[in-house]
């Protein structure tokens, strides 16, 4: 009878938290990143994301990193989302 209540209760709270569960996106907000990393002691970048100009198209993002430094390289793309 415990064993039944338990199994039940489970069963319940599975299905209440499958839908009540938030969407999930795998698109990249726009804003401002800072990235630092422990391989380079005095390296960091801070990364920005945009939408594309002039194509204003939604699956289509700039991305761009510049160092916080002067002595590392400048990176800038145009990020496709597909099937997404």
């Amino acid at each position: 009878m415990r064993l039944r209540k338990i199994g039940t209760m489970a069963a319940a709270l599975m299905a209440m938290a499958t839908l009540v569960a938030p969407p999930s996106s795998a698109s990249f907000a726009i804003g401002n990143y800072d990235l630092m990393t422990n391989r380079y002691t005095r390296a960091s970048w801070f990364w920005y994301v945009t939408l594309c100009i002039p194509e204003k198209n939604p699956n289509c993002l700039n991305v761009a990193a510049r160092p916080r430094l002067a002595y590392y390289e400048y990176y800038e793309s145009k990020v496709w989302l597909v099937d997404g």
